[in-house]
């Protein structure tokens, strides 16, 4: 072969140099003060391949009730705490704009599911945690407990390097957001006669990054990055209805809440689900209960009430399937996600999908 004609490197071999050719790194940052109804800004260092950042939010506060020794949190208690996590590059980009009920939903459909639900006894050596016990004496000493970590994976997976972000470019800065709410509302689900005090809460970061490669041959496509938002659509109409999804880059997975001003949807009143593809053409057509046994199956558990996953990235593990099954949307004119329903709701939707960079 001529010295001159330069040989074309596959992903997969990219990914074999990059993983001979680097090591990962963990760092905690500093803890910040989040506050109810504030906002706390994380500045990513500018330094290496950074793949995954942990939030770990712990808090403490009271419950107060004249009578009532305990309460039923909220829904997605305490992830609802977390009305916005926004990640952004000074470029305009952002990889992550979603609340933190989608941050939830998200982690149970994949691996060990269970793990991120909150435990309700404070000794427990958990992750996540949520104590219930009230304070009905006006005394303020039943401080809740509260733990929660919310995951934000920019690569595909552990194996796939797909979407890491290049943190190491002086004139790139990527900034974290979180927007909290207040804790009676978010986490106590406004019960009723109840107030809370002595609200105290942190987030500290600990980032995941890779050391960047020796060999360009062995750097990441960089050019490829994940995004994740989500929105609330209101569904007015019983029966069919159609929510409307943005085309452009590969979808991997969307997440389906439907729910009303009490709970999620049953699957008596969220009955079947199309995807249709150009309007003419119907990828998908699941009822509600066979969407949720096929959740089920691969995640190892049933989902929320009212809660589904359109999955197009597993082929018998979750997350660590292939292109086979993603869904390109940069040929299709119009993507729509059809939900039958028996009573009026609202969908929180949210997509997870790869673009490339212009």
């Amino acid at each position: 072969m001529p010295n001159d004609v330069k040989q074309v490197v596959t992903p997969a071999q990219r990914q074999i140099n990059f993983n001979a050719l680097t090591k990962k790194l963990i760092d905690t940052y500093p803890s910040k003060p989040l506050t109810e109804n504030g906002k706390v800004n994380i500045d990513l260092d500018d330094v290496d391949l950074t793949s995954r950042v942990y939030l770990i939010i712990e808090g403490t506060f009271d419950a107060i009730h004249g009578s009532s020794e305990t309460y039923t949190p909220a829904r997605f208690a305490p992830y609802s705490l977390l009305n916005k996590i926004n990640v952004r590059f000074n470029s305009g980009f952002v990889p992550f704009d979603i609340s933190g009920k989608s941050a939830y939903l998200m982690k149970l459909c994949e691996r060990n599911p269970s793990v991120w639900t909150p435990n309700a006894t404070a000794t427990t050596r958990t992750a996540n945690i949520l104590t219930t016990v009230a304070d009905t004496d006006g005394g303020g000493n039943e401080n809740q407990t509260c733990r929660f970590v919310v995951d934000l994976g920019f690569m595909l997976n552990e194996r796939d390097i797909n979407g890491i972000l290049l943190t190491q470019d002086k004139e790139t800065t990527v900034t974290i957001t979180l927007e909290a709410d207040d804790v009676l509302t978010a986490i106590l689900g406004d019960a009723s006669g109840f107030t809370t005090d002595n609200v105290s809460f942190t987030v500290t970061p600990v980032v995941e990054r890779f050391t960047i490669p020796s060999n360009p041959d062995a750097m990441p496509n960089i050019a490829q990055l994940k995004e994740v938002e989500d929105n609330v659509i209101p569904l007015s109409t019983v029966g069919e209805n159609e929510m409307v999804i943005q085309t452009g880059g590969i979808i991997r997975r969307i997440f389906l809440d439907f729910y009303d001003s009490t709970d999620g949807h049953t699957d008596a009143e969220m009955t079947r689900l199309k995807i249709k593809i150009n309007k003419s053409s119907t990828k998908w057509d699941i009822t509600s209960k066979a969407l949720m046994i096929k959740n089920q199956l691969l995640y190892g558990q049933a989902l929320p009430q009212g809660c589904y996953c359109i999955d197009f990235a597993s082929q018998g593990l979750p997350n660590y399937g292939g292109q086979r099954d993603w869904l390109d949307t940069d040929t299709i004119a119009r993507l729509t996600i059809n939900p039958t329903i028996t009573a009026t709701c609202s969908c929180r939707m949210t997509v997870e999908r790869l673009r490339k960079l212009v």
